[in-house]
């Protein structure tokens, strides 16, 4: 019987080698069919092997699962002597789930498993094996037409009330019906398979296009062109092409490749545009006073911006070709606070940057007048001294306030009050700025007692300066930040003297 069967395969591979047809599984399908085949039974069962045939009803789900019923039966003798005939006789039934592993080929391979019963009646006197039984196997469906094709299985049939395994192996003829199949298209030389059509394109993202087209009965694969080259390969009706340049036209077509290699005609052409890369906000943007009435403001030049949009105090302002504009015609001791926004070749605009501010000079004759305010006429060498400091801290964000302390103390000593004059009166100048002072301390004692001793030498220099300058407190914040900050080796007597110190710090107000 195995020969048999063998023979059959060949045969089976060789119709549908030869057929002009190509079919496949598809979804919605029904199937009936007969078979016929062999049983090897347990040794237990003490039955001979047997021929077994039945009927098979099926339904495909999709293309890689479906549900099928089997019905068959046999008829064999009994091994051993008994009285009278030693006929026995079988009926097998069950319901299987069935995967196929290759649908859209015409040689499908499959998996099965399911579940039924068995009844198998033995000669008159012995007791008949009844019980349900596990099926497990698989098989190769072989279409030679769209509605018919031939099929060979093989299950491990396992009666689970007896523990008895059973082999049955088979060949059968399978009718297809029913649904909505695809039109069978013949492959013939002269005509080949037919182009993809209603081919469609749109872009996915800077750097990808989407594709869909639909699908080609018969089709095993689909080549996709980029603007007349061959760029990829798709298994399915769907594709994505990656690694594009931003904002870039891309056209394309598609052809469908049958089981034989043949490519078909190209479809008809569609194109699409990346999108155009989201231009960035602009960076480090900073103002500096250049006069009385005029504001330099700056920032790093975007990445494909054409042009750039500033806004002065929330309300637009002009526009610049270039990183840079002098604002003019302001009002001097005023401050101004400015953002930019990037313009994008598509007229797209960029979020703001942060924000920059900073306040006209103030005419000399006025600064000198304010000072004179608060008691402080100063000579033409402190005059000097004080437009450092303003320089340093305008520029730097920050200056060091050369005062130090004594070892473990937070008193400011006489000795610096003209250092402090400096910084008390750029401040009295510029109402408008406020300035952290930073305490910091060596690296003897714990932690949280040198935080605390910064913290107090900082509150020394701020009192001072409001107390013996005038300066509001409003304008000055204390901070202490301990050892945590050291700028010499505190292994050493002078190292650690220079780490007990104090700085100052602008207090820059920043908005998005």
């Amino acid at each position: 019987m195995r020969k048999i069967l063998g023979v059959l395969l060949v045969l089976g591979i060789l119709i549908v080698l030869s057929s002009t047809a190509f079919a496949q599984v598809q979804a919605g399908r029904f199937s009936i069919g007969p078979y016929i085949g062999g049983l090897s039974f347990d040794s237990e069962r003490l039955i001979k092997n047997s021929l077994t045939g039945g009927v098979r009803l099926g339904y495909d789900i999709g293309r890689y699962f479906g549900v099928e019923g089997t019905l068959s039966a046999f008829f064999t003798d009994y091994e051993r002597p008994v009285t009278g005939s030693k006929s026995v006789e079988g009926l097998n039934y069950r319901l299987e789930a069935i995967f196929n592993i290759l649908p859209k080929s015409s040689i499908v391979p499959f998996l099965a498993a399911g579940g039924g019963g068995q009844a198998v009646d033995y000669p008159k006197n012995l007791p008949n094996v009844h019980g349900p039984v596990l099926a497990y196997g698989g098989g190769l469906k072989i279409y030679f037409t769209e509605n018919w094709l031939i099929r060979y299985d093989i299950r491990h049939l396992y009666q689970t009330k007896d523990a008895l395994n059973d082999i049955e192996y088979s060949v059968g003829i399978t009718y297809l019906f029913g649904g909505k199949p695809k039109k069978a298209m013949v492959v013939a030389k002269e005509e080949g398979i037919p182009a993809p059509i209603n081919l469609q394109a749109w872009s996915k993202s800077e750097t990808e296009n989407s594709l869909a087209w639909d699908s080609v009965f018969g089709a095993r694969s689909y080549r996709i062109y980029r603007d007349g080259k061959f760029v990829a390969t798709a298994d399915t009706n769907k594709a994505v092409d990656a690694g594009l340049n931003p904002g870039t036209r891309y056209c394309y077509r598609v052809t469908a490749v049958d089981s034989m290699g043949k490519e078909s005609p190209a479809s008809n052409e569609a194109c699409a545009s990346t999108k155009v890369k989201a231009i960035s906000a602009p960076t480090e943007i900073t103002a500096k006073a250049a006069s009385e009435s005029q504001i330099d403001v700056k920032w790093k030049e975007s990445e494909g911006a054409k042009e750039y949009k500033i806004y002065r105090d929330g309300n637009y302002l002009t526009t610049s070709k270039t990183p840079f504009l002098a604002d003019t015609g302001l009002k001097s001791s005023t401050r101004y606070c400015y953002a930019v926004t990037a313009v994008g070749a598509d007229g797209k605009e960029s979020e703001l940057s942060r924000t920059a501010c900073d306040e006209t000079l103030a005419p000399p004759a006025e600064a000198k007048k304010a000072a004179e305010t608060k008691g402080m006429v100063l000579s033409a060498k402190e005059e000097k001294a004080v437009a450092a400091v303003e320089k340093e801290l305008r520029e730097k964000g920050e200056a060091r306030i050369n005062i130090l302390f004594d070892f473990n103390k937070a008193v400011v000593k006489p000795q610096y009050h003209n250092e402090l004059k400096k910084f008390a009166a750029v401040l009295l100048r510029d109402p408008s700025l406020h300035v952290v002072i930073e305490g910091h301390t060596d690296n003897v004692g714990s932690a949280d007692y040198n935080l605390k001793l910064s913290l107090r030498r900082a509150e020394s220099v701020v009192k001072y300066m409001v107390e013996k300058f005038g300066v509001p407190a409003s304008q000055l914040t204390a901070k202490g930040y301990g050892k945590t900050r050291p700028i010499a080796d505190n292994k050493t007597k002078d190292g650690r003297a220079k780490n007990r110190r104090v700085m100052a710090v602008v207090d820059y107000e920043i908005k998005k």
